[in-house]
């Protein structure tokens, strides 16, 4: 995609990194993918890629043509939505190909791939389950690498400290409201996708499935830890959605503006999707 009308594009299928409901990705400052399984139990996944950007290994295999790719296990892996201590465990080999004992499936076109989803099922491979998580935002803050993932059936963000190896609850219904300095209850609806700002705020975007009263909300972190607990800390609503049968989706931030931002309109009633521009002065 280096010529100027596309022409030298070469679209290929690569079938290293294992299959799931792909969503969420997220690639942290050693060019490790992270991704996720969207569906009600799904797992988070890990691929430390052979080579890194522009580069190949001795036998010649770039970014996604060799890697190995771990599943996210709290404890045994058995309590679903478990916080603490988490380790990655492989379900392929430094290659991609599958470790013994794992799954495979093959496409309609003949792709052979590792089964992510019935794989990190099985006991030897087991991930520890999430509620249908969605997207995947990854800050850096005071040299803490922090990955944070929307679960949209049990209305959670999760933060996972890359370095120290830890999962905490980042915002759910216990959050306080900052308009109400009461906990946000029921008004938390469904988080799923998130953007960071050039301040390093976090944005919570809600998908209520076509309800008019979707929100993005502003995550006030006062001292950057990660977690909402702390007193004056909290989520207050940026944008509301009236858009009847829509939802919000795709925020993101001008990396050269601060001050303007874009979000999508997603299939209104109407018909009449759009993209809308928000700036302040």
């Amino acid at each position: 995609m280096t010529e100027p009308n596309g022409e030298s594009a070469d679209l290929v299928h690569r079938n290293v990194v294992p299959r799931v409901s792909h969503e969420g990705i997220q690639f942290d400052k050693d060019h490790n993918m992270y991704f996720i399984d969207e569906l009600d139990g799904g797992s988070w996944y890990k691929y430390v890629p052979a080579a890194s950007w522009g580069e190949v290994t001795s036998g010649g295999k770039g970014y996604f043509e060799a890697g190995q790719t771990f599943v996210l296990r709290v404890g045994d892996g058995m309590t679903p939505n478990a916080t603490g201590a988490y380790a990655w465990v492989p379900i392929t080999d430094e290659t991609g190909a599958a470790l013994p004992g794992a799954l495979t499936i093959t496409d309609p076109n003949g792709v052979t791939s590792v089964d992510g989803r019935n794989t990190t099922d099985l006991a030897a491979f087991k991930g520890t389950d999430y509620q249908r998580p969605e997207d995947m935002q990854l800050q850096t803050v005071g040299g803490v690498e922090r990955l944070y993932v929307t679960t949209t059936t049990t209305h959670e963000v999760y933060a996972l400290d890359l370095g120290a190896q830890t999962i905490g609850v980042f915002a759910d219904r216990d959050t306080i409201d900052l308009a109400t300095g009461a906990a946000v209850g029921t008004a938390l609806a469904n988080p799923d996708n998130l953007a960071v700002d050039h301040d390093g705020n976090m944005y919570i975007v809600e998908d209520r499935g076509g309800a008019v009263d979707d929100d993005i909300w502003f995550a006030k972190d006062l001292n950057s830890d990660g977690d909402l607990a702390d007193a004056g800390e909290g989520i207050g609503r940026w944008a509301s959605n009236g858009t009847v049968g829509s939802e919000f989706t795709g925020l993101y931030f001008d990396p050269t503006d601060k001050r303007r931002a874009w979000v999508n309109i997603q299939h209104p009633a109407s018909g009449n999707d759009r993209t809308v521009e928000i700036t302040t002065r």
